[in-house]
């Protein structure tokens, strides 16, 4: 039985539907964790029994809404959890080439299958991370072993989350899927990226030019996560060693010299920045709102 999870927070209805849609037919159920309290009617939807909603009284983050769907699903009997964010879409045969692909190539080890995303906002295919901070172009007809995926499409057995654990809820937002995977390959398991299954996804809010550079917006309240989950990664675990924890410190320079520029170096975004940093460092896994005040 597979069951996906869908998290929501203040969601484009029309979207979100087109996302429901995209999936009742996939799937055993649909466990719709609403991570906000906007209230809104899903009972015209074909197979709308075949969902079933959690009300979370406030944005609890990704994480906690994650984990609450997959206790959920191993409740209903789940053996394989979809991921889903509100806004992803699915092709009709989405699990059933998953399922097909990894049975005829005998994969082995599976902590989850994963797709190639088309980015919305950039317009283009993203990338696959083949290293933790290697980045490479996928080929068709090619399956990869990743280092990490965005949490949105993958497709993971419940015996990997029996194995690994669930996701981290003091981490909040980001980096969530990418210390789950770490994770999951230190404990023997394989994150598969298939190059012929696709799925149509928004990295992000929308593009900015900034001093003639391209950056791709988030709110002060993403870039605090970012930053401050980054540099926790960097301080607190040991899953970043030699070249990749060179090229990690780099990545979060170049988020710090985004959020900065996106908000003109005001007071407020050098505050988050400032904060952010010294939380990630220190180990102190602190909320935004309690942290910048």
């Amino acid at each position: 039985m597979t069951i996906a999870i869908v998290v929501t927070f203040k969601p484009d209805f029309s979207k979100l539907r087109i996302c429901l849609e995209s999936l009742l037919l996939q799937v055993s159920f649909i466990i719709l964790i609403k991570n906000s309290p906007e209230r809104f009617d899903i009972q015209n939807l074909a197979d709308s029994q075949k969902i079933r909603v959690i009300q979370l009284d406030k944005n609890y983050g990704i994480a906690f809404a994650q984990n609450r769907g997959i206790e959920k699903a191993v409740e209903l009997g789940a053996e394989w959890i979809l991921l889903s964010d509100q806004d992803s879409v699915f092709s009709d045969d989405y699990i059933q080439k998953m399922f097909f692909i990894a049975e005829h190539n005998s994969l082995q080890h599976i902590a989850a299958l994963a797709p190639v995303f088309y980015d919305e906002i950039k317009n283009e295919y993203a990338g696959i991370m083949q290293g933790k901070t290697k980045k490479i172009v996928p080929e068709s007809g090619h399956i990869y072993k990743v280092a990490h995926t965005i949490s949105s499409g993958m497709l993971i057995p419940v015996t990997a989350l029996q194995k690994c654990g669930l996701m981290r809820e003091d981490f909040f937002i980001d980096f969530v899927d990418n210390e789950w995977c770490w994770r999951a390959f230190s404990c023997g398991l394989n994150i598969y990226c298939l190059a012929d299954v696709v799925i149509h996804h928004h990295l992000g809010d929308r593009m900015e030019k900034c001093l003639g550079l391209n950056i791709v917006y988030r709110s002060l309240f993403r870039f605090y996560y970012i930053i401050r989950n980054g540099y926790y990664l960097l301080r607190h675990t040991e899953y970043l060693k030699g070249k990749d924890k060179f090229l990690f410190h780099l990545l979060m320079y170049k988020k710090i010299i985004e959020v900065l520029l996106l908000n003109h170096f005001d007071k407020t975004s050098r505050l988050v920045v400032r904060k952010a940093v010294h939380n990630g460092k220190k180990g102190n896994l602190i909320p935004y709102e309690e942290s910048v005040k």
